[in-house]
């Protein structure tokens, strides 16, 4: 006996299958492994973030991402499945990766007065 196997990559602060600003949820490779971490199938995920492993023979499967959608970071998380006579669905949930904005703090002296700058993402500004 056989099914499908169906991943849905999901927005792990949205909760649906919609990115956030650039990043994307397609072009995510995920791994379909046997019970004793072989390979399966590997494929990579449609625009709408799911991909299906077609004709999988039913008991117990592991499900890990590879590679993630652009913008996002890699789920590290391995999925045990249970094959049986239903089709198997799978939500696999991706946090977009964050902006990291660094501050630096730096003391000038110009015409014997002190003056601080705040140095952050290539721009500076200036306090008095």
């Amino acid at each position: 006996p056989y099914t499908n196997v169906i991943v849905n990559k999901l927005d792990f602060d949205t909760k649906n299958n919609i990115a956030q600003g650039d990043a994307k949820l397609e072009k995510t490779k995920i791994q379909l492994l046997d019970i004793n971490n072989y390979l399966i199938a590997e494929k990579i995920t449609k625009e709408d973030g799911t991909v299906t492993f077609e004709n999988i023979g039913y008991g117990t499967y592991y499900i890990k991402e590879v590679t993630p959608g652009e913008g996002y970071l890699l789920n590290t998380e391995k999925i045990m499945i249970e094959v049986d006579s239903n089709i198997e669905i799978v939500n696999f949930y991706n946090q977009v990766k964050k902006n990291e904005i660094v501050f630096k703090k730096y003391l000038f002296k110009f015409f014997k007065k002190d003056i601080f700058a705040i140095v952050f993402d290539h721009n500076s500004y200036t306090l008095n």
